[in-house]
């Protein structure tokens, strides 16, 4: 396989309410004992990329507190490993941007002093699995400048608020524009483009010093400026795949983690989905509760009765309590006899005796770190 180092773009703004009001989109939790980041570096660790730069915003504050020096993606090394790179500040940067120039150009030595000559690019609010090891091979026998995974939807999509973008192919799969969904045509192929692609690192430093003066641009619309002078190539990823852009992404994503298939893909076969490890006590089930189909963590006590959901470490589901169709982070407590429904409680929240919460499908209730309700 070809050498490439990663990059991941943490950088971006994406707004989920309370969940993403002291910490970025990257740093959220997911499914248990996940972070949304993970998902990304996974994929680079699982491909034997053992060189990855992570640029982070000005909250970065949580993404170091859980990557730490990167053992579990193996990334602890004395050559490569994980780097930690600064962002542009709050304020200073494109709000709908994906990977803001002025972010690689603040860590061009990153890039220059890497010895790999491929460098994997990838966004850190998407969930799926793919080893790059067959893409970096097929991208350095065809001699291409960038490879671009996409996948093929099966409707238009143009609801779509997020600044997503569609690649149309031509002969040997060459990428011949990027265009933006309400400017597909009704019978063309949908190929969302997922925000993850393999471009030569020369070519990259090559872009930054022709574009310096630009700094405020994104670098897919780069990419789309130069698709006739570069040999550009899409590739298909046909898994699972949930693009996080609103607190209902987030909930509809979660849900999407208590069926079988979706579990079976991501945390079946040789790659791991890979996190940090803490060792906790097994979870507590008390001689009156009732679980039903729900993902309940270690070191969780549960004496009432939870259905559908999804229960981090530590939470405690109080004698005659109810949690339906919810997701409840760490350490969170629901008191006695209290209903909880279609509901996202971040870390350390505290559900009093007696209340009702409830929220819908397709709008959740939010409650916010450390809140007593």
């Amino acid at each position: 396989m070809p050498r490439a180092m990663g990059l991941i773009s943490t950088n971006q703004t994406i707004n989920l309410g309370k969940l993403t009001a002291d910490r970025p989109i990257a740093a959220v939790p997911f499914a248990a004992r996940y972070r949304l980041l993970e998902f990304a570096l996974s994929n680079l660790a699982n491909s034997g990329v053992r060189t990855v730069g992570v640029v982070t915003p000005y909250h970065y504050r949580p993404i170091m507190d859980h990557l730490g020096a990167g053992r579990e993606w193996f990334l602890d090394r004395k050559v490569g490993g994980l780097f930690i790179l600064p962002g542009s500040n709050y304020g200073m940067r494109s709000v709908s941007a994906k990977f803001l120039l002025k972010d690689i150009l603040k860590n061009m030595q990153f890039l220059k002093h890497g010895r790999e000559n491929h460098v994997v690019v990838s966004s850190a609010n998407q969930i799926f699995k793919l080893n790059y090891r067959d893409a970096l091979s097929a991208h350095a026998e065809n001699g291409a400048d960038l490879t671009m995974f996409y996948r093929d939807e099966e409707r238009a999509l143009r609801g779509r608020k997020d600044c997503s973008f569609f690649l149309r192919l031509g002969e040997g799969d060459r990428v011949k524009a990027l265009v933006p969904v309400g400017a597909l045509t009704a019978r063309e192929p949908r190929r969302l483009f997922i925000d993850t692609f393999i471009i030569r690192r020369t070519l990259l430093l090559d872009v930054l010093e022709w574009y310096k003066t630009m700094e405020y641009s994104d670098l897919q619309d780069i990419i789309a400026e130069n698709l006739n002078s570069w040999q550009v190539r899409g590739t298909p990823f046909r898994g699972y795949l949930k693009r996080i852009d609103s607190i209902e992404d987030y909930f509809s994503g979660s849900m999407d983690f208590l069926r079988l298939d979706v579990q079976n893909e991501l945390f079946g076969g040789e790659d791991r989905i890979l996190t940090k490890v803490k060792d906790n006590v097994p979870a507590y089930y008390g001689a009156q509760s009732e679980v039903t189909n729900s993902l309940v963590a270690s070191g969780c006590r549960i004496e009432g009765v939870v259905e559908n959901s999804i229960l981090f470490r530590k939470v405690h589901v109080k004698k005659g309590a109810i949690v339906r169709g919810s997701v409840i982070m760490q350490g969170c407590v629901i008191e006695q006899d209290s209903l909880v429904e279609h509901v996202v409680c971040d870390k350390f929240a505290r559900i009093e005796r007696g209340s009702l919460l409830k929220g819908r499908l397709s709008a959740p209730s939010i409650v916010g770190k450390e809140c007593v309700v």
